[in-house]
C-alpha cells in the first residue's frame, strides 16, 4: 500500500508504512528496512518519470540533505525505542496535517530555502526515513508540476536513501537480522510502486492524496499513543 501511494503521489512511503511497522517491530529495525526497500522503490519511480527530471538549482538541498543524514541516524541509534516510536508517531501526524493543509512554512526555492529544506530533510531521513515533507512543501510552493515533482522526489529520495543505508550500516543500525524482513518486503514494495505509477498516468485525483494524508495523520496519532 505504501509503495503504491508513493508511486502515485511521489511521496508517502515511509509516512504510511512506518506507523504500521512500529506496531510489530522497534524503530531501530523498521527505519533501516524502509530505507533499503525505499531505494528499490525510487529506482522504479525514477525510471518511470525520467523524462520530466530537472534538478537544476537543487544542488544546495542535495548537499545539505547528505550532510545532515548521519545526524538523524545517530539519533535513531541513541534515542530509546519507546521514545523514538512516540516521536515518529507525532511527527507523522504533524507532517501529514501540514501537507494536507498545504502549509508552506516559509519555504521558498532560494539558496537559503533549499539549504534549510535539505538540512531538515536529512535529519528526518536519518531518524525516520521521512526525507520527503520539507522537499514536497518547497516544490509545491515553487509551482512545480505533478510529473516534475514526482521525478525530482524520486531522484532526491534515491540519493538520500543510498546515503542513509550506508550510514545505517557503518553506524551499526542496519544489521544482518534485518535482511529477512527486507527480502520479504522488497518485491511487494516494488509491485506497489509500479501500480501507483500506472495509476498516476491515468489520474490526477486530489481526493486520493487528501484521503491518504488523513489516514497517515490518524496512523501517526495511534502510533504515538499505543
Amino acid at each position: 500500500m505504501a509503495g503504491a501511494l508513493q508511486g502515485f503521489c511521489g511521496f508517502g512511503y515511509s509516512l504510511l508504512a512506518m506507523p504500521l511497522l512500529l506496531l510489530v517491530m522497534p524503530a531501530g529495525t523498521a527505519v533501516p528496512m524502509l530505507c533499503v526497500t525505499g531505494i528499490a522503490l525510487n529506482v522504479v519511480l525514477l525510471i518511470s518519470t525520467r523524462k520530466h527530471l530537472d534538478l537544476r538549482g537543487f544542488t544546495p538541498m542535495a548537499i545539505a540533505g547528505v550532510l545532515f543524514t548521519p545526524a538523524g541516524v545517530w539519533l535513531i541509534r541513541e534515542v530509546p525505542a519507546e521514545s523514538a516510536k512516540t516521536a515518529i508517531g507525532i511527527g507523522v501526524a504533524v507532517i501529514s496535517l501540514a501537507m494536507l493543509l498545504k502549509l508552506r512554512l516559509g519555504l521558498r526555492k532560494t539558496p537559503a530555502g533549499l539549504l534549510a529544506a535539505g538540512a531538515v530533510s536529512g535529519i528526518l531521513n536519518g531518524f525516520a526515513t521521512f526525507s520527503g515533507p520539507p522537499v514536497v512543501l518547497l516544490l509545491s510552493a515553487s509551482g512545480e508540476g505533478k510529473d516534475g515533482i514526482r521525478s525530482c522526489l524520486a531522484a532526491y529520495f534515491l540519493l538520500l536513501g543510498t546515503i542513509g543505508a550506508l550510514s545505517y550500516y557503518t553506524m551499526g543500525v542496519l544489521t544482518p537480522e534485518a535482511i529477512p524482513s527486507i527480502a520479504l518486503a522488497l518485491p511487494f514494495t516494488v509491485l506497489g510502486a509500479v501500480i501507483g505509477a500506472l495509476l498516476a498516468r491515468r489520474s490526477g485525483s486530489e481526493a486520493f492524496r487528501r484521503l491518504s494524508l488523513v489516514i497517515m495523520a490518524v496512523l501517526g496519532l495511534l502510533t504515538a499513543m499505543v
